[in-house]
Formats: structure tokens, sequence, C-alpha cells
């Protein structure tokens, strides 16, 4: 599972896919609970971060964003 910083480029990916968490990396108490979350559901990410990692084609997910913003 991820923990990536709340920025839009991850969220969209992590948090869209349920493959990890996303928490502000300056604070931490979002840290702290962002990794108990991942730790509480560490399975249900693992699985979905496998599929992400087998299914993922970055250029089609690029242009999938591009496209959105058109």
């Amino acid at each position: 599972p991820i923990l990536g910083n709340d920025i839009p480029g991850l969220k969209y990916t992590i948090e869209r896919t349920n493959s990890g968490k996303c928490v502000d990396m300056f604070d931490t108490e979002s840290i702290i609970n962002g990794i108990r979350h991942i730790m509480d559901n560490y399975e249900e990410y693992r699985c979905n971060l496998g599929k992400l990692l087998l299914l993922s084609d970055p250029i089609k997910e690029i242009e999938k964003i591009i496209n959105e913003n058109d």
C-alpha cells in the first residue's frame, strides 16, 4: 500500500484505485493517522495495489487525465 502526499496527481491515482492513503506530509498527526488507516485496511489496499500495478498503463492514464480537462 502507498502512503502519498495529498496532491491532485497522487490523490487521483492512489485514492481513486483504493491502493493507499494520501495525507498532509507536513502534519505529523495526518501521517500517523494515514499509516494507522493503511494498517487497519492493509489486505484491501494490498490487493488493490497489486491490481493497479498489473493493470496500469501510465501513458493511457495521462491521456485520460488530459482529455477529462478538455
